[in-house]
């Protein structure tokens, strides 16, 4: 995986290059996690974006009205995300920690916790399953996004496989 300098150096170019095609993917993983949550609006719900890289993820949950905390192993990502939502007049806590490794402060506190196109740079994809799912309150939800279908991605039929293992019954797969 890329170190977090390597990351660093990347988080202008990121945003520009990259993030104009994965941030199409933020509204519909929110639409799907809000519907799981019983077709809640995150109005004021707190949620915890997670690996938000230069926060497209993020940014949507504050349009919709949450309060939002973004963490990321870039400082140079979250800065980049923060200057991002503070052009379009929104408030974005911002911590530097890793996906796999949150802070403990963080526990139960969130209504939602997501990762888009997170989870899958962790090297531990059940340790960082379940740090999101440490995050969120009784009766919350983890949403994540990632790569490629099971049968596109051979290396992605882990994460729904880990999903299921560390979450059990509670896991569940979005329509497709």
């Amino acid at each position: 995986p890329m170190s977090n300098n390597a990351w660093d150096s990347v988080a202008e170019a990121y945003a520009e290059r990259v993030e104009p095609f994965t941030s199409q993917f933020a509204a519909p993983l929110l639409d799907a996690a809000c519907e799981a949550l019983g077709g809640v609006a995150l109005t004021g719900a707190h949620v915890l974006d997670v690996a938000a890289g230069s926060g497209a993820v993020a940014l949507e949950a504050l349009r919709r009205g949450a309060k939002v905390t973004a963490t990321d192993g870039s400082g140079e990502m979250l800065r980049v995300a923060s200057e991002r939502a503070s052009a379009a007049s929104h408030e974005l806590a911002t911590r530097v920690a890793e996906g796999t490794a949150l802070p403990l402060d963080l526990a139960g506190g969130s209504l939602l916790a997501t990762s888009g196109f997170g989870v899958i740079f962790f090297p531990d994809v059940a340790a960082g399953i379940a740090e999101l799912s440490r995050c969120v309150r009784p009766g919350g939800a983890i949403a994540f996004s990632a790569w490629g279908s099971a049968e596109e991605t051979a290396a992605f039929q882990l994460i729904p496989t880990v999903a299921r293992e560390t979450l059990g019954e509670q896991a569940t797969a979005p329509p497709a």
